[in-house]
């Protein structure tokens, strides 16, 4: 037993800098309307799925996030239901979603020898997500393990939550990643879940089960039929420059330039926020910057906890300290 390695979830350039979710700073955090929320996520907390076997699939599923849940309740997600098994565990890929901001994946593990769990508080696991055409979307392993990909990261950020049922031999895990980079994640087909090894702790130690559990991934069709919502600045001369504001199911990105060198004040940015026209304020989830010549300029990226569902057609983005901006639905 030993001390696991801690994992690689991104790699950085010297250019930008992320403002990161904790599994832990996720769970805490509660929607409140007509409330500016700092730092991090406005969130609801509990939501109602419209399908009575999605609901009792998610039931503990991305609690945390308002976006999500709002897909999710339009039906937003693909149903799975493929299964490996090795080392007496098995393992199901129940649910997924995507698109181009977001993946989510619903997990569960169930351990024939249901002692296994006896006194385990948690439970990790290393694994790659591989696209169809072999590229590696996601490699979520320790240092000690050799990547398979090119390096590309398509994920800024994200957590993994596991519930334990130790006295059934089950596990539920739940894992939401983010992008806010150039590219967004692409199109998913013929994907496969390959979980590598399973870490079960205990008293601060673990011991880990090495396997080989290949799980197929169903194509989303709903992915598919989905259209995201584009939104322009109503004044162009606004101090807030609007590069592209696009809500997806699951997410609103919005990335725009202010004029100045805001390195040593990026506690300005995490104070942003969006107002609807119902007067409820939406903060961020996370954002990264990078900066024009001399520092002249800084430009954000970052997503809201709105969804395309929302049919919002026009709302306020406001910075304290910088100003505000309207932006339009274009129809």
């Amino acid at each position: 037993m030993a001390n696991l390695p801690e994992k690689v979830r991104s790699t950085l350039d010297d250019t930008y800098k992320e403002i990161k979710l904790k599994s832990s700073q996720r769970k805490k955090r509660r929607y409140v309307r007509r409330t500016i929320i700092s730092a991090a996520a406005a969130v609801l907390a509990g939501f109602i799925l419209m399908n009575e076997d999605v609901q009792a699939s998610f039931s503990q599923l991305f609690q945390g996030d308002r976006g999500v849940n709002k897909a999710i309740s339009e039906g937003y997600v693909q149903t799975d239901g493929s299964k490996a098994s090795d080392q007496g565990i098995e393992i199901t890929l129940e649910d997924h979603f995507y698109d181009d901001r977001k993946l989510g994946m619903n997990i569960k593990m169930e351990f024939e020898d249901v002692k296994q769990l006896k006194d385990i508080e948690r439970v990790e696991f290393d694994y790659r997500l591989k696209n169809g055409d072999g590229t590696y979307l996601k490699e979520s392993i320790p240092d000690t393990k050799t990547r398979k990909g090119n390096g590309t990261s398509y994920f800024s950020g994200g957590a993994e939550e596991a519930v334990l049922h130790n006295s059934d031999g089950l596990v539920q895990i739940e894992a939401l990643y983010d992008n806010i980079g150039e590219e967004t994640i692409p199109d998913i087909k013929n994907a496969t879940l390959e979980v590598e090894s399973i870490h079960l702790w205990s008293n601060g130690d673990f011991e880990s089960i090495d396997g080989e559990w290949i799980i197929s991934m169903n194509d989303m069709e709903q992915r598919r039929n989905s259209e995201p919502a584009q939104y322009v600045a109503v004044d162009e001369t606004a101090p807030i420059k609007i590069k592209e504001a696009t809500a997806n199911p699951t997410s609103l990105y919005l990335e725009f330039e202010v004029e100045g060198d805001y390195r040593e004040q990026e506690h300005v940015f995490s104070e942003m926020v969006i107002v609807d026209s119902a007067g409820d304020q939406y903060g961020i989830d996370l954002f990264r910057w990078y900066f024009g010549d001399q520092y002249q300029t800084t430009t954000i990226s970052t997503t809201f906890q709105i969804s395309s569902y929302d049919n919002l057609n026009s709302f306020t983005f406001e910075i304290e300290g910088i100003g505000e901006v309207e932006l339009k639905k274009i129809e």
